[in-house]
């Protein structure tokens, strides 16, 4: 995913885990995601979906069927969906109806009979009614099925599949799909993997789709419109098939006419393109973000019209495809192995376009505005976060001098308030065990302060460092990229300073290492899972170097590394 809100502003500056079962023949109502706990379920492992569903575009409403084939990991009386969609009518285990109870996002199931460990079985779910947006912890948008009027969206990231149809959630559980769609005549579905066919019943069309390689089900998507169709073949005779609105279809398709050379430079360097299809489709109506669904990466009209050059974006959801989409996440707190990666892609690509010139101009700009954008980003801290982070990491032996006391004032208090309080600072100070009390009694309730306002006050009060974060990228949009918070998921950190990670390291090791580490990791783990430390095992292995130290600094440390190579440095 792409937001354009950063990227805009950036520029201005410059297969299933085990989860802990409920009961010993119930599957966990989640998979054990770190930051999202009751994401997925336990106890099976869904292998292929097929979703049959008749639309009402204007009404925006769907008669569904989901039908998922599974294999049991464990004996199972029971085992849950995630569901927070339509009103469910009937559910089938194997053929047979059987109860359920649908509360919230889960849809609880009993089947007839136990079924046992390595079982193959099929559930049919069944449902009516009008799907339903999800609002994510991870970002503050809407996501999942989107109707704007003329036509629909279907982009997920990270859970709004669970709102169209049941579906064990969570990318460590892929799946293959096929999609059948039923729209009124003249809409058109594309969705992902290859159209098999088109059947016409009266005024209805059927479309029906087909993916044989699993997909998360964040990536799975239905768009349906009055599409203009225009398809062309790609690299190895790879179908590349682009769905545009009608009125924008000739600006779009010189937008995306690069696609092809980027698929041909992209599978040199990571690998062989990964999938059946690619192509883009552009839906009739304004979104932040553009998603690289699997096959059909989901743009909105605004990225045409309003884009001075939407190339960085075409090729930053491109490179999904091998970085997220292929080689999916294990966890999503790992998050900047998707978007990380599929930023310095996009940079790549511009070094392979443009001249080694743009690669070095892409890494120094995004460096100075990270460095620049924490420096100026203003952030509210409340007296009672103050006192915390002070009684936490403050010495107990260490005294804080007078004119250091009088420095902090001035920082929390207005010029009225400081002027009292300055002269009334004892000429010894005040020892570090009592400066939480000292600032407790200090006359403010919360203060709003610049970035270097802030890491001058953690300079004197000795809390430069808070839990492993400085506080200036806690409250800063451009946090450690290993330390993408859960409420914030999607923050620029892990799209620009993700980035940089992978050109420091390429700084460090030189270019053939470098790109071997890439291919390697992506051939180890296509098609899979993995996480941080798979990526840092494949670094360390083909470097052969210990790279621990330097993963840590540049996920994890609070204040953004030098890169030398380039005479870049936080504080120059």
């Amino acid at each position: 995913m792409l937001k354009k809100g950063i990227l805009w502003g950036l520029i201005v500056l410059v297969g299933v885990s085990s989860a802990a079962a409920q009961g010993p023949d119930q599957g966990a109502d989640g998979i054990g995601d770190a930051y999202y706990p009751q994401l997925g379920n336990g106890g099976y492992d869904a292998q292929h979906y097929t979703l049959d569903l008749v639309v009402d575009v204007e009404r925006n409403t769907v008669e569904g069927s989901a039908t998922i084939d599974a294999l049991a990991t464990q004996p199972l009386a029971t085992f849950n969906l995630d569901f927070a969609g339509p009103e469910v009518e009937a559910v089938a285990v194997n053929g047979a109806p059987v109860e359920y109870d649908h509360q919230d996002r889960e849809l609880v199931i009993t089947p007839a009979a136990p079924l046992a460990d390595g079982e193959p079985f099929t559930v049919e779910v069944t449902y009516r009614g009008q799907p339903q947006p999800v609002r994510p912890e991870a970002l503050p948008v809407q996501m999942g099925w989107i109707h704007y009027g003329t036509g629909i969206v279907v982009a997920g990231e990270p859970v709004g599949a669970s709102g169209w149809y049941p579906v064990n959630e969570h990318p460590l559980d892929k799946a293959t799909y096929t999609l059948r769609v039923t729209v009124p005549e003249p809409y058109v579905v594309a969705a992902n993997g290859l159209l098999q066919e088109t059947v016409s019943q009266g005024d209805g069309v059927t479309y029906v789709w087909e993916a044989t390689d699993p997909i998360a089900s964040y990536l799975v998507t239905v768009n349906i419109d009055d599409f203009v169709i225009q398809t062309e073949n790609g690299p190895d005779g790879l179908p590349i098939r682009n769905y545009f609105p009608a009125d924008i279809a000739d600006e779009a398709a010189a937008d995306f006419a690069p696609t092809a050379d980027m698929i041909a430079y992209f599978s040199s360097v990571f690998g062989p393109y990964p999938f059946e299809a690619y192509g883009v489709v552009v839906a009739d109506t304004r979104m932040g973000f553009a998603l690289e669904t699997q096959t059909l990466s989901v743009f909105s009209r605004n990225w045409v019209t309003d884009s001075r050059s939407i190339e960085e974006t075409v090729a930053h959801e491109l490179a999904h495809q091998w970085f997220g989409n292929s080689v999916s996440l294990a966890q999503w707190r790992d998050i900047w192995l998707n978007e990380g990666f599929a930023t310095y892609a996009s940079w790549l690509w511009f070094e392979h376009s443009a001249g080694p010139a743009a690669m070095d101009q892409a890494v120094t700009r995004t460096y100075q505005g990270i460095v620049e954008g924490t420096r100026q980003h203003t952030i509210t801290v409340t007296r009672s976060q103050l006192v915390d982070h002070v009684a936490q990491s403050a010495p107990d032996a260490a005294t804080l001098a007078p004119d250091a006391l009088a420095e902090v004032a001035r920082l929390l208090l207005p010029a009225e308030d400081a002027g009292p309080v300055v002269a009334d600072l004892l000429p010894g100070g005040v020892a570090g065990a009592d400066l939480p009390d000292w600032i407790h009694n200090l006359p403010f309730q919360q203060v709003t302060l610049g970035g270097a306002e802030l890491a001058r006050l953690g300079e004197l009060l000795g809390f430069d460092a808070w839990g492993g974060r400085d506080l200036r990228l806690l409250y800063s949009p451009f946090a450690p990229p290993g330390l993408a918070p859960p409420d914030d998921l999607f923050n620029p950190g892990v799209y620009y300073r993700g980035a940089l990670v992978l050109h420091a390291l390429r700084a460090q090791v030189g270019d053939d290492v470098f790109f071997d580490i890439l291919a390697t990791y992506y051939d180890r783990h296509a098609y899979g899972n993995a996480t941080t430390a798979d990526f840092v095992a494949v670094a360390e292995e083909v470097s052969g170097e210990d790279l621990g130290a330097f993963f840590d600094a540049w996920l994890a440390g609070p204040v953004l590394p030098d890169i030398p190579e380039m005479g870049l440095s936080a504080g120059a």
